[in-house]
């Protein structure tokens, strides 16, 4: 029986050829992160929250709130859009909510009383049924009454009253400002300050911290 028997690769042959392979996808490699580097993904938070990254532009020197917006859009992840848009969605809907609300009208504007009328079942029509599409409008307007949100065709007695408090304490605290705004203006055109920050510190705290 004949055997046949491998020989072990010489050194002559073929590991320079290899080192010379190796060496180069080394060098390669090496070439290539340099060029491009890997840089690790951003860290999200395990409970993703808009706020902190609104916060983070708010303490910038820009002042305008559509750059800020742009910026912070720029900056929520992508797996987080869906998240972010929940989180700011709520007072948008509020501000629609307000935008369609009847304004300034009375059941006088709309409302012609005719006492001869009825509905077609034969029974006295109800004051509201000429009273026009304004008033279910008033009726399904939404209020936040001690931390729940209401219709206001729903509110009682008492819970008006929070309503009404709630804007008096709004109006009362816009008219403080409003008033602190003036004076400011006043002492700046008396000290011939163009702006604001040319006020010493002083003459802003005797208004401002009334």
């Amino acid at each position: 029986m004949s055997s046949t028997v491998s020989t072990p690769e010489t050194k002559g042959s073929s590991q320079p050829t290899r080192q010379t392979s190796l060496g180069s996808a080394r060098r390669v490699s090496k070439a290539s992160s340099r060029a491009v580097p890997t840089l690790p993904p951003p860290e999200v938070p395990a409970e993703f929250n808009l706020r902190t990254l609104i916060r983070e532009q708010l303490a910038t020197s820009e002042p305008d709130p559509h750059v800020i917006a742009e910026r912070v859009a720029k900056l929520v992840p992508e797996d987080q859009l869906r998240v972010a848009l929940l989180q700011v969605l709520p007072d948008f809907v509020r501000k629609v909510d307000v935008e369609r609300r009847p304004a300034g009208h009375s059941i006088g504007d709309t409302y012609t009383a005719h006492a001869d009328r009825s509905s077609p079942n034969g029974q006295p029509r109800s004051r509201w049924d000429d009273a026009g599409p304004w008033y279910k409008r008033l009726l399904a307007r939404r209020e936040y009454i001690d931390g729940t949100w209401k219709f206001f065709g729903d509110l009682t007695p008492e819970d008006l009253d929070a309503a009404a408090l709630l804007r008096e304490t709004t109006a009362a605290r816009t008219a403080e400002e409003a008033r602190k705004l003036r004076e400011v203006a006043r002492l700046a055109r008396e000290r011939g300050a163009k702006t604001v920050r040319a006020l010493p510190a002083e003459v802003l705290a005797e208004v401002w911290q009334q």
